[in-house]
């Protein structure tokens, strides 16, 4: 028999005292990987990077105010910090209208508006592209959530300088 009748393993150890040893190395695996400090990344990081991102946020309904202003910042859906808008512009949203002889054509939809706003904000560089505050991934092509003053909407990353 492995316990005999004492509760002791093999008649040599108990087993609260096999529990007590294992709850105890748990305890020091915790804090040490707590109290270890930073991991090394995979990667080369530049921290505090100037980096300049053009957004576009297509098809928005006209409205008495404008989405985006100069000066405003903007964050990711996540409430990180991507940076201040510097520039904005705007065009009127283009639709591309299909007839049934197979023609097409496009044409201006004034009821909406194509906006281009750039961006300028501090981030870290590594080789997957920039991080805004470090952790939201800027990539051309890529559709992010943002939200300004006035917008919460998807926008497009249309470039990433940095």
């Amino acid at each position: 028999m492995i316990i005999d009748k004492k509760g002791k393993l093999f008649g040599k150890i108990s087993i609260i005292d096999i529990i007590l040893v294992l709850a105890v190395i748990f305890v020091v695996i915790v804090l040490a990987m707590r109290m270890g400090g930073q991991v090394d990344l995979p990667f080369v990081s530049q921290p505090d990077t100037e980096y300049t991102v053009r957004l576009k946020a297509t098809s928005l309904d006209k409205t008495d105010m404008d989405p985006f202003h100069e000066g405003e910042k903007v964050y990711s859906e996540a409430g990180e910090l991507i940076g201040t808008i510097t520039k904005v512009e705007f065009s009127p949203y283009r639709v591309k209208q299909h007839l049934a002889s197979g023609e097409s054509f496009d044409f201006a939809n004034s009821d909406y508006s194509d906006y281009i706003i750039t961006v300028e904000g501090l981030g870290t560089v590594n080789e997957s592209g920039v991080m805004a505050e470090g952790t939201y991934l800027l990539i051309p092509g890529n559709s992010n959530r943002i939200a300004s003053k006035y917008f919460n909407g998807n926008a497009i990353v249309l470039s990433v300088e940095k």
